[in-house]
């Protein structure tokens, strides 16, 4: 399976070489608390999801049920993060990728 990346916050769907580009339309949003980013999101309109891995700087870091809107992403460092959403829809056969959600983390002393 092929996932590329686009520009931010644009939604690509791909599997093998065949894409659709759909317009970005989960609120995929970030807040910083202290050391940690809060992610939230909706799911699009194109069906029940069945599950969400969140991608921080292109890895993987954890995947949750599709019931699951939120994720806090603890003890991080001072810096600049990329999040990407990966979506699977049930009866859908192509992964949601929503891309480049830039989110920074400055921790004052």
């Amino acid at each position: 399976m092929n996932i590329e990346i686009d520009n931010p916050l644009t939604v690509i769907i791909a599997q093998n070489t065949e894409k659709e580009y759909v317009p970005l339309d989960s609120n995929f949003n970030c807040v910083t608390i202290g050391d940690a980013i809060e992610l939230t999101w909706n799911a699009l309109n194109i069906g029940t999801p069945v599950s969400f891995q969140i991608e921080r700087d292109g890895e993987i870091v954890k995947t949750l049920a599709g019931n699951v809107f939120t994720f806090t992403d603890a003890d991080l460092e001072n810096g600049n993060y990329t999040y990407n959403l990966l979506t699977t829809y049930q009866g859908y056969p192509y992964v949601v990728v929503q891309s480049g959600l830039r989110c920074k983390v400055k921790i004052c002393d």
